[in-house]
C-alpha cells in the first residue's frame, strides 16, 4: 500500500532550504526535469538547462530522453529529459547552493524529486504547485510536522 502525504506549497517555498537539507542527506539520489532544444536527435542531447546541470554531469546515473513521465506528472511533449543523479558530497552542495528548485524559473530545471533505493519518496510538481511524500518514514514525519509546527506558529497562529 502506498501512503501519500501533501505539504503545503506555501511551507515547501518557505522552507526550502532545510528541506533541501534533510532530502539530500536522506536519500541516494535525485532527478530534475529539463527540455531537449534542437538539434533533436543527438547523444547526448543538448538541454536547456545544460549550463547549470554540466557542473554535476559526473554524477548522472541515467538520462530519460523524451520522457512521457515522471513522479507527480504526465505529459504529451516530446522532448522532456528527466536527469537522475546520485547523492553524493558535490550533489548536496550543488543543491544547496541552487536557487529554489521549487518555484518555476526558466532558467532551472522543474519538478525535483528524491529518491530512496531507486524509488522515488518526495516530489514536486512546480506548475501544479504540489509536494508529495510517498511512504514517509516515521524520521520524515517527524521533520515535516516541526517544519509545518515553525511556520504556523512564525505566522502568529497557534499549532
Amino acid at each position: 500500500m502506498c501512503k501519500r502525504t501533501k505539504i503545503a506549497y506555501d511551507i515547501l517555498i518557505e522552507n526550502y532550504r532545510a528541506i533541501i537539507r534533510y532530502a539530500a542527506k536522506t536519500s541516494d539520489s535525485f532527478s530534475v526535469v529539463t527540455e531537449q532544444v534542437k538539434p533533436f536527435g543527438i547523444d547526448p542531447p543538448k538541454c536547456k538547462h545544460d549550463e547549470i546541470l554540466n557542473s554535476i554531469s559526473d554524477y548522472l546515473i541515467k538520462q530519460d530522453v523524451g520522457v512521457k513521465s515522471w513522479p507527480g506528472t504526465k505529459t504529451s511533449a516530446n522532448h522532456m529529459v528527466l536527469n537522475i543523479y546520485r547523492m553524493v558530497k558535490s550533489t548536496r552542495n550543488w543543491l544547496n547552493e541552487s536557487p529554489n528548485l521549487f518555484v518555476y524559473r526558466e532558467d532551472l530545471p522543474e519538478d525535483i524529486c528524491f529518491y530512496r533505493d531507486g524509488k522515488a519518496w518526495m516530489y514536486v510538481t512546480i506548475h501544479e504547485r504540489d509536494m508529495a511524500i510517498i511512504n514517509p518514514t516515521d524520521e520524515d514525519m517527524a521533520f515535516f510536522e516541526t517544519i509545518e509546527a515553525t511556520a504556523l506558529s512564525a505566522d502568529g497562529r497557534s499549532t
